[in-house]
Order: structure tokens, then C-alpha cells, then sequence
């Protein structure tokens, strides 16, 4: 479950990330 947080936290960060370039 603990990798799963990881994971969405990741990918979350990534999103925000992607969003912020655009």
C-alpha cells in the first residue's frame, strides 16, 4: 500500500509539473 501512496504522489508531482510547462 505504502508504494501505491509513493506512487500517486509521483505521479501527482509529475502532473504538476507537466501542467506548470504548459
Amino acid at each position: 500500500m505504502k508504494q501505491g501512496v509513493l506512487a500517486n504522489t509521483r505521479v501527482r508531482l509529475l502532473l504538476s509539473k507537466g501542467h506548470s510547462c504548459y
